[in-house]
C-alpha cells in the first residue's frame, strides 16, 4: 500500500480548503484573472466551491482594483456569492497590505 493512499478502513479525514481569490496586492497588470467585481468574485467562488473549496477569503475591490471597505463594498459581493453557492463559508476581510 502506498504511503499517500488512505487506509481502506479509515479514509482521509475531511479537509478544509480556503481560497483567497481577490488578494489585496495583485492587480490586473500582474494577472488579468484577478476578480474585482461582485459578479467576477461570485463566478470564481462558485468554480472554487465546485472544485472542493469550503471557505472563501474575500477582499472587496473597486473596478479600479483598489481596496474598498464597509458594508456598501461587501453587500453586493456577499449577495452574489450566496446566490451561487449558499453553503460556502465567507471570510470577509478589510485588512491587508497595499502596494
Amino acid at each position: 500500500m502506498s504511503r499517500s493512499a488512505p487506509h481502506p478502513i479509515t479514509p482521509w479525514p475531511p479537509l478544509t480548503v480556503n481560497v483567497a481569490m481577490t488578494g489585496v496586492v495583485t492587480t490586473r497588470e500582474h494577472t488579468p484573472a484577478v476578480p474585482f467585481t461582485a459578479g467576477e468574485i461570485a463566478a470564481d467562488a462558485a468554480a472554487c466551491a465546485q472544485a472542493g473549496a469550503t471557505v472563501a477569503h474575500i477582499h472587496a475591490r473597486g473596478a479600479d482594483g483598489g481596496q474598498r471597505f464597509g458594508r456598501d463594498a461587501y453587500a453586493p459581493i456577499v449577495a452574489a456569492v450566496r446566490e451561487r453557492c449558499p453553503d460556502l463559508i465567507l471570510c470577509l476581510t478589510s485588512t491587508g497590505r497595499s502596494g
